[in-house]
């Protein structure tokens, strides 16, 4: 990988490119135009006087990371903001914005797989059984010669685990549920 050179007409290309879908994946975060802008704008801003200094390859990922970071890190130092989690937020996945789910998502499997790695063997083992090999808590409880009841309890311990993981990563959590309840 080659490393990014950002000089005026490039970074007037990625404003003009990015700035608009960036502002849009910060509504899962809040619906306060104002702040939206103003983190989005404070990303360009240090963009360009770190220009020389910053390491970039990927500049897509690096500003929707950055955006999100800076976000998130707002929203903790700003604990009176309201974080909306309704309907329009789950209807947004199915919108045209492909790219900014995507990244979105993308995300959310690497921090939940990393999540699963953290859990114990055994819990690990039955979850990834459940959720990834599509067996039924049946099915695994008699492959395993366990209850079906050990298989429920461990399931729901790594499901605790992995939220919490999550969330100790400042990602909404509910999106974890949705991302395995649609499975």
């Amino acid at each position: 990988m080659h490393r990014l050179i950002i000089d005026e007409k490039s970074f007037c290309y990625y404003y003009d490119l990015y700035f608009n879908d960036l502002c849009k994946s910060l509504n899962y975060f809040t619906r306060d135009l104002d702040i939206i802008e103003d983190t989005v704008q404070n990303v360009f801003v240090n963009l360009w006087e770190n220009r020389s200094t910053i390491d970039i390859t990927h500049i897509k990922t690096y500003l929707f990371t950055s955006v999100r970071n800076r976000m998130l890190n707002y929203i903790r130092d700003n604990k009176n903001i309201i974080i909306p989690i309704d309907n329009s937020i789950i209807e947004s996945f199915s919108t045209d914005n492909n790219d900014i789910n995507f990244t979105f998502n993308e995300e959310l499997y690497q921090v939940t797989q990393e999540a699963i790695a953290t859990l114990p063997e055994k819990c690990k083992e039955l979850f990834i059984l459940s959720k990834h090999g599509n067996y039924t808590y049946k099915q695994i409880a008699e492959n395993k010669n366990i209850s079906i009841k050990t298989v429920e309890n461990q399931i729901s311990i790594a499901l605790k685990k992995i939220r919490s993981y999550v969330s100790e990563k400042a990602i909404l959590s509910f999106l974890l549920s949705i991302q395995f309840l649609l499975k």
